[in-house]
């Protein structure tokens, strides 16, 4: 994909570096609320707003 079709760029790759932050901290085999928990905290602290 080329760089410039990339809407939200500099959120976009703060969203992706979080997602990454929470799978290498928990790892694979939890249910998906454990993610979602995890990803909630992760986005309060880096300030993104997001709707459950």
């Amino acid at each position: 994909m080329k760089e410039e079709k990339i809407l939200y760029k500099d959120l976009s790759y703060k969203i992706v570096g979080v997602l990454f932050e929470v799978y290498n901290e928990l790892g694979y085999g939890y249910k998906e609320k454990y993610y979602e928990n995890a990803i909630t905290e992760c986005f309060n602290k880096e300030k993104i707003k997001y709707k459950r």
